[in-house]
């Protein structure tokens, strides 16, 4: 041998392809493998390759190609080709690359892709390291601590199994793109920024941010046929499927939205500012001889390169480009604040200046405001990033005794469940139903209209551009699934929970049918609308859960309704119309009106008829009263009782007197006091002027008092109709009253008081 180091390098090769992992997945012998490297002259090449001083694929495979020869036919396409495209076809099963495994070529491709590995760490070790063929991964003292420490071990063993940085390089060779360098450029700089974040103290998860970057462009490779137009655009689908396929959704979720648009959403983890802020700053352009060369930009060179190269450019996308290059641009503020050198020849963390707030002048005091607003954000955002840190976060909402304090939570909750896994929409979810009982009626509502949409979105939904043929994986529906199960446990609480939460939980459904309803996809509508129909098929249930289900179907949207769930939906109400509570028998009347204001069939008018037939006694609230008028109005209906109830109704002068009465009494089922609302104002728009100011008193005071929030909002909305119908001064003197109300004591009934008073 020439000198020490190619001996270095012969022994490396030695040790590397007679190690007992390696020889079983091409099937030699230790004793086999010997033979071929002495055989083949080994120590020699060695040699060669050591003093060589510029070593490519092409070189190397020149030097293996001996012995690859007694190991496997050549393809017909040359080494390189073979093993470039038959590692694309692993990477993306089922896509238009040249999917093939053919025994025959694996001994001579892992021989080869082993000595490139080990040739090439050789001449780093000689050569020193360069950025942007290489990547520093995280060592095991590293990683210890990390949140996405099993994520980032997938992604270790997937990487060198599958030796994907050596198919990099093969790749920069035989195409004309450098995708490589790309890669190991921006895990470079994220690695730079987040190494430095860790050490002043930001809760930077080193593993996530190691991973998303070394995969956040392996998409590119699957985008080929007619995609390959559409690389830009498609290889985040290909990227999150190649991630989420192998074990690292969390990775997945930070890799596949590092596009400089994904600065828009409002909350963004750590690990994500640091991706889209480094792939910001490495970017390539194309040389006279069509060469791609990959170099670190300043954000400002980056923001002038990146403009030049977006499509179609006009004022408007200007605005929004320099809109998301702000907010990178006070990301990097924020990590120079807290002493992070965002210089890539210089890797060490400074002590911040800390100035006394006193001494700042007003940009800085600005600057200090935006900074700690970021780090808020990153903080919060680290709770929904680590799994057990929303845990406590979920447990501090659930052992909350301060009524302000959980609404608080609910808020969080709310803003930032656009972020949260699928395990944690279904923690959430938990907590949220247990919610459902609280005494706190605005509480609940809360609860339940958060959990409609917590269902409706529970699917991960991927917002990129989908390649063609491609459909969104939400087919499997896992949301629906959700849906009825969550359902079932509204409808039917448990058999231990006590009378009147079982009550409180069940009036939660309608809201979070409508929440559902109106936060899923419109092509979805109908498939959870089939699972709520679904249990109007059974009338075999207790007085409580059919009122419930009765009260919900006013928020049914009839026009998605066919006539076999409308007939399906009568035919319930005409069951229930055969029991004796005073709740049902107005709910199924309130339901009975609701469908015959629209509906013309003559089977279901008859299934109406038959209904009020069975619910006729002798004497009867002013509330059924009302609706059997307005039902039989809407059926064009005319017979001796029609008379009876225009006079009971209109000609009596006492009936609203009788209902700001009833309306005031606390066991009034509020169900009641809503039709005896929707009286008043139908009495009202009649013309009995000289009660407008007495009905509207009365619905300034349900609004301050009254103990159950959906009265309180009808209350209001018909307050709206009626206060324009008074004179100037009599406005005057309910906005006063109003006004007053503000000073309760309790924020369950203040809260809803400016809505109306505005």
């Amino acid at each position: 041998m020439a000198n020490k180091t190619a001996l270095q390098l012969y022994k490396e090769l030695e040790k590397n392809l007679t190690e007992k992992k390696f020889l079983k997945r091409i099937k030699l012998s230790k004793k086999t493998m010997n033979g071929l490297l002495a055989q083949n002259n080994w120590k020699k090449k060695a040699e060669q390759l050591a003093e060589n001083k510029r070593i490519d694929c092409g070189g190397v495979l020149s030097q293996a190609a001996e012995t690859m020869a007694k190991l496997s036919p050549e393809p017909d396409e040359g080494w390189l080709v073979y093993i470039y495209e038959s590692t694309i076809a692993e990477l993306f099963p089922g896509s238009e690359s040249q999917n093939r495994k053919k025994e025959a070529f694996t001994a001579a491709k892992f021989f080869y892709l082993e000595v490139l590995r080990t040739v090439f760490s050789y001449r780093r070790d000689k050569d020193g390291f360069s950025p942007f063929l290489y990547m520093e991964l995280l060592t095991p003292e590293e990683m210890e601590d990390c949140p996405a420490k099993e994520e980032y071990l997938n992604f270790l063993e997937y990487f060198r199994s599958n030796y994907l940085l050596e198919f990099m390089r093969i790749g920069k060779e035989i195409t004309p793109f450098n995708t490589i360098e790309h890669i190991c450029g921006v895990h470079y700089v994220a690695l730079h920024m987040a190494i430095q974040l860790a050490e002043a103290g930001s809760p930077v998860d080193l593993a996530l941010v190691s991973g998303a970057a070394a995969g956040h462009d392996i998409g590119k490779y699957g985008c080929k046929g007619a995609d390959a137009k559409r690389t830009p655009y498609l290889h985040y689908y290909y990227t999150d499927e190649f991630l989420k396929r192998n074990g690292m959704p969390l990775t997945a979720h930070i890799a596949s939205n590092h596009s400089t648009w994904d600065l828009e959403l409002e909350n963004l983890s750590i690990e994500s500012l640091i991706l889209i802020y480094s792939d910001f700053r490495v970017k390539s352009s194309r040389e006279a001889d069509g060469t791609e060369n990959v170099r670190f930009y300043t954000l400002k060179e980056a923001f002038d390169v990146i403009l030049g190269k977006l499509d179609n450019v006009d004022e408007a996308k200007t605005v929004r480009y320099k809109r998301v290059y702000a907010k990178l641009k006070d990301f990097e503020e924020y990590m120079i604040s807290r002493g992070v050198s965002t210089d890539l020849d210089r890797a060490r963390l400074s002590p911040p200046e800390h100035k006394d707030p006193a001494l700042l002048s007003p940009s800085e005091v600005i600057d200090q405001l935006k900074y700690l607003a970021i780090e808020h954000n990153i903080s919060l955002m680290n709770k929904f990033n680590n799994q057990a840190a929303f845990g406590n976060l979920i447990e501090a909402a659930r052992s909350e005794k301060q009524w302000k304090n959980l609404r608080a939570y609910i808020n969080i909750l709310d803003e930032y469940s656009t972020y949260m896994t699928q395990k944690q929409k279904l923690m959430t979810l938990h907590f949220l139903y247990d919610l459902l009982a609280h005494r706190e009626g605005d509480i609940r509502r809360q609860a339940a209209f958060l959990m409609g949409e917590l269902i409706s979105g529970y699917d991960e939904e991927y917002r990129k551009e989908l390649p063609e043929g491609v459909k969104s994986n939400r087919g499997e529906a896992d949301s629906l699934r959700l849906f009825r199960a969550y359902l079932e446990k509204i409808i039917f609480p448990d058999h231990k929970v006590t009378d009147q939460h079982k009550r409180w939980i069940g009036y939660t459904l309608k809201i979070v049918l409508r929440s559902a309803l109106d936060s899923c996809r419109k092509e979805e509508c109908g498939a959870y609308l089939e699972i709520f129909l679904e249990f109007f098929r059974n009338i075999y249930m207790d007085d409580s859960a059919m009122f419930v289900l009765l009260d919900s179907m006013l928020n049914i949207p009839l026009s998605m309704c066919g006539e076999e769930e409308k007939k399906r939906l009568m035919k319930f109400v005409h069951q229930a119309s055969f029991r004796k509570s005073l709740e049902i028998e107005i709910a199924a009347l309130r339901f009975i009106k609701y469908l015959t204001e629209t509906e013309q069939d003559q089977q279901i008018c008859e299934q109406a008829e038959a209904a009020l037939k069975n619910m006729e006694h002798e004497k009867e609230p002013l509330s059924a009263v009302y609706l059997k008028h307005k039902i039989k109005e809407n059926l064009h209906i005319s017979d001796d009782k029609m008379g009876e109830y225009e006079e009971l109704l209109y000609e009596n002068e006492d009936a609203a007197s009788d209902i700001f009465l009833e309306n005031l009494k606390v066991d009034t089922p509020w169900v009641i006091k809503e039709v005896n609302i929707e009286f008043l104002l139908d009495e009202v728009k009649k013309g009995k002027v000289s009660e407008v100011l007495h009905v509207a008193t009365h619905l300034s005071n349900l609004i301050k008092v009254s103990e159950r929030v959906t009265v309180r909002h009808i209350a209001g909305k018909g307050l709206q109709e009626v206060i324009r119908l008074l004179p100037l001064d009599q406005r005057n003197e309910l906005v006063i009253e109003l006004t007053k109300g503000l000073e309760i004591g309790e924020y369950q009934f203040s809260k809803y008081i400016p809505e109306y008073l505005g």
